[in-house]
Protein backbone atom coordinates (compact mmCIF):
# COMPACT_ATOMS: atom_id res chain seq x y z
CA UNK A 1 0.00 0.00 0.00
CA UNK A 2 2.89 2.42 0.78
CA UNK A 3 4.24 1.96 -2.75
CA UNK A 4 0.86 2.89 -4.24
CA UNK A 5 0.74 6.02 -2.07
CA UNK A 6 4.29 6.95 -3.13
CA UNK A 7 3.41 6.50 -6.81
CA UNK A 8 0.30 8.65 -6.49
CA UNK A 9 2.23 11.30 -4.59
CA UNK A 10 4.96 11.29 -7.22
CA UNK A 11 2.41 11.75 -10.02
CA UNK A 12 0.84 14.69 -8.21
CA UNK A 13 4.29 16.14 -7.60
CA UNK A 14 5.17 15.88 -11.30
CA UNK A 15 1.94 17.61 -12.36
CA UNK A 16 1.85 20.58 -10.01
CA UNK A 17 5.42 21.31 -8.93
CA UNK A 18 7.96 23.80 -10.18
CA UNK A 19 11.19 22.55 -11.71
CA UNK A 20 13.12 23.18 -8.51
CA UNK A 21 10.52 21.28 -6.51
CA UNK A 22 10.69 18.33 -8.94
CA UNK A 23 14.46 18.09 -8.65
CA UNK A 24 14.41 18.51 -4.86
CA UNK A 25 11.72 15.84 -4.57
CA UNK A 26 13.76 13.47 -6.74
CA UNK A 27 16.89 14.05 -4.64
CA UNK A 28 15.00 13.74 -1.35
CA UNK A 29 13.37 10.49 -2.50
CA UNK A 30 16.62 9.05 -3.83
CA UNK A 31 18.53 9.78 -0.62
CA UNK A 32 15.69 8.67 1.65
CA UNK A 33 15.11 5.39 -0.18
CA UNK A 34 18.77 4.47 -0.62
CA UNK A 35 20.20 5.88 2.60
CA UNK A 36 23.10 7.14 0.47
CA UNK A 37 23.70 10.88 -0.07
CA UNK A 38 25.38 10.18 -3.44
CA UNK A 39 22.93 9.99 -6.34
CA UNK A 40 24.49 8.50 -9.47
CA UNK A 41 22.73 10.28 -12.33
CA UNK A 42 23.71 12.52 -15.23
CA UNK A 43 22.06 15.87 -15.85
CA UNK A 44 20.57 14.46 -19.07
CA UNK A 45 19.04 11.51 -17.22
CA UNK A 46 17.77 13.78 -14.45
CA UNK A 47 16.22 16.09 -17.06
CA UNK A 48 14.45 13.15 -18.69
CA UNK A 49 13.24 11.83 -15.36
CA UNK A 50 11.73 15.11 -14.17
CA UNK A 51 10.48 16.14 -17.61
CA UNK A 52 12.56 19.27 -18.14
CA UNK A 53 15.25 20.36 -20.53
CA UNK A 54 18.89 20.10 -19.53
CA UNK A 55 19.38 23.89 -19.36
CA UNK A 56 16.69 24.25 -16.71
CA UNK A 57 18.04 21.30 -14.74
CA UNK A 58 21.50 22.91 -14.79
CA UNK A 59 19.98 26.21 -13.56
CA UNK A 60 18.21 24.53 -10.64
CA UNK A 61 21.25 22.44 -9.71
CA UNK A 62 23.30 25.65 -9.69
CA UNK A 63 20.81 27.18 -7.27
CA UNK A 64 21.00 24.12 -4.99
CA UNK A 65 24.83 24.26 -5.14
CA UNK A 66 24.75 27.97 -4.24
CA UNK A 67 22.58 27.16 -1.22
CA UNK A 68 25.15 24.47 -0.24
CA UNK A 69 22.53 21.73 -0.42
CA UNK A 70 24.39 19.71 -3.05
CA UNK A 71 27.73 19.28 -4.75
CA UNK A 72 27.98 17.91 -8.25
CA UNK A 73 30.58 15.84 -10.00
CA UNK A 74 30.55 13.93 -13.26
CA UNK A 75 27.35 11.83 -13.33
CA UNK A 76 26.69 12.24 -9.62
CA UNK A 77 24.99 14.57 -7.20
CA UNK A 78 26.15 14.58 -3.60
CA UNK A 79 23.44 15.75 -1.22
CA UNK A 80 25.34 17.61 1.49
CA UNK A 81 22.29 18.56 3.53
CA UNK A 82 19.76 15.73 3.38
CA UNK A 83 17.04 17.73 5.16
CA UNK A 84 16.99 20.85 2.96
CA UNK A 85 15.66 19.25 -0.27
CA UNK A 86 12.57 18.35 1.73
CA UNK A 87 11.87 22.09 2.16
CA UNK A 88 11.19 22.33 -1.59
CA UNK A 89 8.82 19.38 -1.75
CA UNK A 90 5.18 18.72 -1.05
CA UNK A 91 6.29 15.54 0.74
CA UNK A 92 4.62 15.25 4.13
CA UNK A 93 5.86 12.35 6.20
Amino acid sequence: MRLVVLLIEDNINQLFSTGLEKIAHFLYSAVTNSGNPVVLISQDDLANFVGMNRANVAKYLKQLRKEKIIETARNRIIVKNTKKPQNYTHHTD
